[in-house]
C-alpha cells in the first residue's frame, strides 16, 4: 500500500468516527425519550402488552422487539428494575462459601460436613482407681493427729508416721502364667517388687521390666535369689495365660524369681488402688498407666516406690530393697 492510500484509510476511519460521535450525541438530546420515575419499592408487576400501553425499549440498544426500530414515543420502564429492601442483608461476593452441612441418617452420631466424618467425643478425664479404705473423719489434739479409717468391720487409728498394716489382708486371686491359683500373700516372707503392665504394650512396659532388670542388677547374687518379682496385668481380659508365658520366654524372665498373672476383671481396680497406680483403658485397648515399682516387705507392708524406670536405676529405691533383705 502506498502512503497515499494509507492516508486515504485513516481519513476515512476518522470521518466515519465523527459521524458516529455526533448522531450519538443527537440521540441523547432526542425530546421524544422519557424517563418514568420508578414504583414503590419492591412491588413486581407483569410486563405491559402494546396494546395496554407504552411500548417497554430495550434500554441497551435503544430498538424496538418488533421492527428493530426506535419509535418516536419509546419509554424506559424502570419500575421493572429490581430494588433492595433496606433491612436485606448484601451478600459479599468476596466471602468464603459456607460449607454445607446435612443431616445424618437415623442412628447417626451427629451432623457431619460432606466426606468428613464426625469428630470424636472428647476422651473422658482420668480418675484415681477406688481405695480399700473409707475415711471417717479426724481428731486433733494439740501438735497430735489422729485419722479414722474402716475396712470392712475393721476400724483403723492412723497417726503420721504409721504404715497400714499388710496388703495381704486384701486377697484378690489371681491365675500365672502356668495357670496356677496365685495371690500376693503366696510370697509371704519374702520381699518382693510389684507393677502393673499388659503384654501387647509397646514401650512403657518393656521398658518398665527393663527398670526392674536394672534393680536386680545392682544386688549381688544371694540378694537376687531373695527378691520375687510380681507382674500383674490391667488386661485381664486378653492376657490369657498364654500369653503371659509367651512374654516370661521372649523377655527371657526366670519363672522361679518372676511370676506374671492375671486377676478378675473386677479386682483390677482394687490393686491398682492398694499400689497407688493410676491407669485409664483406651478406646483402642491400649492403657494410659503409672509405670511405677512397689517394694512390699516381707510381711505385705508398702516400704517404697519410684517411678524412675528408664535408665540408671534409682539408688535410693535400690537401698530401700538392700533393706528390705537384710
Amino acid at each position: 500500500m502506498t502512503p497515499a492510500h494509507r492516508w486515504v484509510v485513516i481519513a476515512g476511519l476518522l470521518a466515519t468516527t465523527l459521524a458516529a460521535a455526533a448522531w450519538v450525541r443527537n440521540s441523547n438530546d432526542d425530546p421524544d425519550v422519557e424517563v418514568v420515575g420508578a414504583g414503590s419499592r419492591g412491588k413486581k408487576e407483569q410486563a405491559r402488552s402494546p396494546a395496554s400501553g407504552p411500548v417497554q425499549a430495550d434500554a441497551s440498544r435503544g430498538t424496538s422487539p418488533q421492527n428493530g426500530t426506535r419509535p418516536a414515543n419509546a419509554r424506559i420502564n424502570l419500575d421493572k428494575l429490581a430494588t433492595r429492601n433496606p433491612g436485606e442483608l448484601v451478600r459479599d461476593p468476596f466471602a468464603a462459601p459456607a460449607v454445607k452441612m446435612k443431616t445424618p441418617k437415623s442412628g447417626g452420631t451427629g451432623p457431619t460436613s460432606k466426606g468428613n466424618a464426625a469428630p470424636a467425643p472428647p476422651a473422658s478425664r482420668p480418675t484415681a482407681p477406688p481405695v480399700p479404705f473409707t475415711y471417717m473423719g479426724k481428731l486433733r489434739s494439740g501438735a497430735d493427729t489422729a485419722v479414722f479409717l474402716t475396712q470392712g468391720d475393721r476400724n483403723l487409728v492412723l497417726r503420721e508416721g504409721d504404715t497400714v498394716d499388710s496388703i495381704y489382708r486384701v486377697e484378690p486371686a489371681m491365675i500365672d502364667a502356668q495357670s496356677h491359683r496365685f495371690s500376693l500373700s503366696d510370697r509371704r516372707g519374702q520381699p518382693q517388687i510389684v507393677s502393673m503392665f499388659y503384654t501387647s504394650c509397646a514401650f512403657t512396659c518393656p521398658m518398665l521390666i527393663d527398670g526392674i532388670k536394672g534393680v536386680r542388677a545392682e544386688l549381688d547374687a544371694g540378694e537376687r535369689a531373695r527378691l520375687a518379682v510380681t507382674l500383674v496385668t490391667l488386661d485381664p481380659a486378653r492376657d490369657t495365660p498364654a500369653k503371659l508365658a509367651k512374654t516370661v520366654r521372649e523377655r527371657d524372665l526366670d519363672p522361679p524369681a518372676w511370676t506374671l498373672a492375671a486377676p478378675s476383671p473386677r479386682d483390677v481396680p482394687l490393686l491398682a488402688g492398694l499400689l497407688g497406680i493410676r491407669y485409664r483403658a483406651l478406646a483402642n485397648g491400649d492403657f494410659n498407666h503409672t509405670a511405677a515399682l512397689v517394694l512390699i516387705d516381707a510381711e505385705g507392708r508398702i516400704v517404697a516406690r519410684t517411678e524412675r524406670v528408664g535408665g540408671k536405676p534409682d539408688p535410693a529405691f535400690v537401698a530401700a530393697v538392700r533393706r528390705a533383705l537384710q
